[in-house]
């Protein structure tokens, strides 16, 4: 199926707005959108994803498809109570103004599987929690020491 990129404003799934179009050419010549990026260079990489994978079907049994399910539903499962335990701790940390714990945590949550927009939200919640624990410390002893 052929393929173009379209500068336009359009909106992006997530809500935001993008600047360029991938649109799919139909056999009566018109165009139906397929997708909205920020950039012609995401525009592009989606277009050579497309055809990367064009006419490239996988055939599976419903036991297999519910297998996967499962997996799938087992990963975002454990996610959250990753997530769970990672703000139980975070907690923990500012409450003792341990600035490094909360550093270390920061980083564990930037490998959580969550949608990008989600995951800024908790990197600038722990950003934050990381400023008031050494806003702490730096309090509890002024020396800096």
């Amino acid at each position: 199926m052929p393929y173009d990129i379209i500068k336009r404003s359009c909106k992006q799934s997530d809500g935001s707005k993008g600047t360029h179009v991938v649109v799919k050419k139909q056999a009566d010549g018109k165009t139906e959108q397929v997708s909205c990026h920020t950039s012609e260079e995401k525009a592009k990489s989606a277009v050579r994803a497309k055809h990367a994978h064009e006419g490239k079907t996988m055939k599976i049994t419903r036991k297999q498809l519910s297998q996967m399910i499962k997996e799938e539903k087992n990963k975002l499962l454990k996610e959250g109570f990753l997530i769970t335990d990672l703000i139980s701790d975070a907690a923990k940390a500012l409450s003792a103004g341990e600035a490094g714990t909360l550093e270390g945590l920061a980083v564990k949550i930037s490998d959580a599987l969550m949608p990008e927009n989600e995951l800024r939200a908790w990197e600038n919640l722990f950003d934050a929690m990381i400023d008031a624990a050494y806003a702490v410390e730096e309090r509890d002893d002024p020396s800096g020491y």
